[in-house]
């Protein structure tokens, strides 16, 4: 019998899945529960439906307790705590009277490149073009009508925490994507002053710290659901109010859970629709980089972040065109065997790569300043192509953006111990996890846990305020979570080593190309 005031619930709302996983009480997953979603570009913003966010933790939860139904023959009426996490960033903006002023708008819109612009140069600090405040600038600065009326705005996570709880605000890890965190944990009151300012000179008089969210600490329960909140986790009615809550977070801070990566040194790759690598920083960078994001961890520690907009979703499409393309020929196959199939072809693949260019380019890219995406393949007339070839040019695409921060942090000399990497990319065993590890040349390990992803690190964050006063939040992985976890490790490979080098020459070459591309298709 499962003693469900010993379990732990962590949701996770991400970029194509909303996802729930129990957990006990040393931080073993039990079950979980799973909604599909998806974004959309809707008068030229790319954004979701908050009603269906609603709708889909709710599904989420109904799965997650059905499945535990059937396992164990019991109905959970309560647990010993729930967490919210979510993708970061963005702009969720909200009048006097808590109502929705703009659709969503996600961290993929990087309409805010030149607000953020601004904003980095005034602070002397890299405020990235998905930051909430920089949606936030641009919203003022471009005189949108709703911009006057906004009091407050706040990220997916707190959203959702606030429907659940009734509490307006973010831990540490996700309010440091909204605005600049300093040492102390709070909003960086220098740049709060200066951005004031700023706006002022718009015409527009308001302190921006009144309409950030509450920075809440991950060592304690900041709430509790309430009866509303209850009926929509579980419509059915089942579930009680009265469960406390910890802070919503970001998938930047789950990462860091689920990697058991917390420590200064350590980092973790997240790879799914966008591909970000969190690093814990053991001594400040030299200086502002407008590649590399600095955020913080749930406990306060100093991360430089690698964010990419683009990854598996130029992945997914091609997976889609072959399956059509089986479809026409009456052969119907698994998605999952598809994409083993194709990874595994990958590495069958021993030829060169001088003739071929890949870009995964979904949507626009920062890094590389590509405003619009456009997935390009492009190949030389002399030459034919194969599947494995075609399949290794889309992985290495997938990763090649990513690498260009990573050189950035190797070129300051940041020093790392381990590096952990999670994501959906990962699946098939032994391909992209070796293709990755071959582009950036870091030996890359895969902690078998880590397929359920960043619910289970919320669900963790869950469990930490019972284990707070005996153990640092780093403590409690080691000591608790992964005494016994087994990883994964891969090397870099020298052949797919040497092919990236070719292809990574192509790829920077042919960007113009690209830029150009995605501006026409656009």
């Amino acid at each position: 019998m499962l003693d469900f005031k010993n379990c732990y619930l962590g949701i996770e709302l991400g970029s194509t899945r909303i996802k729930s996983c129990l957990i006990d009480s040393f931080g073993k997953p039990i079950e979980s529960g799973i909604y599909e979603w998806d974004n959309k570009c809707e008068n030229g913003f790319w954004t979701y439906d908050l009603n269906q966010a609603i709708y889909g933790i709710g599904q989420c939860y109904l799965d997650l307790k059905k499945k535990v139904r059937l396992a164990t023959g019991q109905f959970i009426s309560t647990l010993g705590g729930i967490g919210i996490s979510a993708m970061m960033h963005g702009l969720i903006a909200l009048d006097e009277n808590n109502r929705l002023l703009t659709p969503f708008r996600t961290w993929r819109n990087n309409y805010t490149e030149d607000s953020a612009k601004e904003l980095s140069e005034a602070f002397g600090f890299n405020i990235p073009a998905r930051w909430s405040i920089s949606h936030l600038y641009y919203s003022i600065e471009n005189h949108e009508e709703f911009a006057e009326r906004i009091d407050r705005i706040t990220t997916l996570s707190g959203y959702i925490n606030e429907k659940l709880t009734g509490v307006c605000g973010l831990g540490k890890g996700d309010a440091s994507g909204m605005f600049p965190v300093d040492e102390k944990g709070q909003y960086n009151s220098e740049y709060i002053k200066i951005i004031n300012k700023m706006i002022a000179k718009k015409g527009l008089h308001i302190n921006v710290e009144e309409m950030l969210p509450k920075i809440l600490n991950c060592d304690e329960y900041i709430g509790k659901l309430t009866p509303e909140g209850a009926l929509i986790l579980d419509p059915d009615g089942n579930l009680l109010p009265g469960i406390p809550f910890v802070a919503p977070e970001g998938d930047v801070a789950t990462g860091f859970m689920a990697t058991n990566s917390i420590k200064p040194r350590d980092g973790n790759i997240s790879a799914g629709t966008s591909i970000f690598g969190s690093f814990v920083l053991d001594k400040p960078l030299k200086k502002a980089y407008p590649e590399i994001d600095v955020v913080v961890t749930p406990d306060g520690k100093s991360v430089a972040m690698v964010h990419c907009n683009n990854c598996s979703s130029g992945i997914n499409e091609c997976v889609g065109l072959v399956n059509d393309t089986l479809r026409t020929f009456g052969v119907w196959k698994d998605e999952k065997d598809i994409f083993e199939t194709l990874f595994k072809s990958a590495l069958d693949y021993q030829g060169d790569f001088k003739h071929i260019a890949f870009y995964n380019y979904l949507s626009g890219e920062n890094i590389t300043k590509v405003n619009k995406g456009a997935m390009l393949l492009a190949h030389s007339s002399g030459n034919s192509i194969n599947l494995g070839e075609v399949v290794l040019g889309e992985l290495f695409s997938s990763f090649s953006t990513f690498n260009v921060g990573m050189r950035i942090l190797k070129n300051e000399g940041i020093k790392l111990d381990n590096i952990f990497v999670h994501g959906g990319v990962f699946k098939t065993k032994g391909v992209a996890q070796k293709v990755f590890s071959s582009v950036i040349e870091e030996p890359l390990s895969l902690n078998k846990e880590a397929s359920e992803g960043g619910s289970w690190g919320m669900a963790l964050l869950c469990l930490y305020p019972k284990y707070h006063e005996k153990y640092a939040i780093n403590e409690f992985l080691e000591k608790v979570v992964f005494k016994n976890q087994e990883f994964i490790k891969e090397i870099p490979d020298p052949h797919l080593v040497k092919q990236y080098h070719q292809f990574e020459l192509l790829f920077i070459k042919c960007l113009k190309g690209q830029r150009i591309l995605g501006k026409e298709l656009a």
